[in-house]
């Protein structure tokens, strides 16, 4: 899914666990955003195709057209790749949103061994049909970039761009798990595990410079 706010001229494209849900929410409430699409099939369906969507898939899907797409800024949020997969976990293994009743991974791995079972899929499990989770590319197109590491300053200077003035980005949505662990998403990783994600996120890590930087 993505956020169309006409008022600002602004396609907001929802990247899981970059502070998404908050910027969309803000969109919505202060500047007549609107979902897009309204109510997509398999709303409410708990496996994580509902809520995100790239500029492209959009487009092919003939929810925007390409001139009104020339008369908008698009914009999508990246993270750093390591803290973002540790969230991922946390939030499978708690159950929390999007992966309430999902069964694809066991809720009682250790980050290790899930990290392997998701993104390094053993030989046996490739047989099985399993393949190797790979991001989808929510920014591919996009004409502003949020980070989660600065997020307010990015969205200010989002607002900016647009002719508006900068507002408070509200804190919801947070992962609940990695809060009240209060550790670093850093301390979760041996130098293998650091290994997977960046052949897994290899493209963000080039594309936005990100590195592994312990706490």
């Amino acid at each position: 899914m993505a956020i169309l706010s006409r008022d600002l001229g602004v396609l907001f494209i929802q990247t899981p666990h970059t502070g998404s849900t908050a910027i969309g929410k803000l969109l919505r409430q202060r500047y007549g955003g609107t979902r897009l699409p309204e109510q997509p099939p398999g709303w409410g369906a708990g496996d994580g195709t509902v809520k995100h969507a790239t500029l492209d898939e959009l487009l092919a899907a003939g929810l925007l057209s390409a001139e009104e797409r020339a008369q908008l800024v698009v914009a999508g949020g990246v993270r750093n790749p390591w803290d973002h997969v540790v969230t991922v976990f946390m939030r499978a293994q708690s159950g929390q949103g999007n992966w309430k009743g999902r069964r694809t991974q066991p809720r009682d791995l250790e980050f290790e061994p899930w990290l392997s079972a998701r993104y390094a899929p053993s030989l046996g499990q490739r047989v099985r049909g399993q393949a190797p989770h790979r991001p989808k590319d929510y920014i591919s197109g996009a004409d502003h970039i949020i980070r989660y590491e600065h997020l307010q300053e990015d969205f200010d200077d989002l607002l900016r761009r647009v002719g508006a003035t900068p507002v408070e980005v509200p804190r919801i949505n947070v992962t609940v798990a990695k809060e009240e662990t209060a550790r670093h998403w850093s301390t979760f990783y041996s130098p293998a595990s650091q290994a997977i994600v960046a052949e897994a996120y290899s493209d963000w890590i080039e594309r936005f410079g990100y590195r592994f930087e312990p706490a």
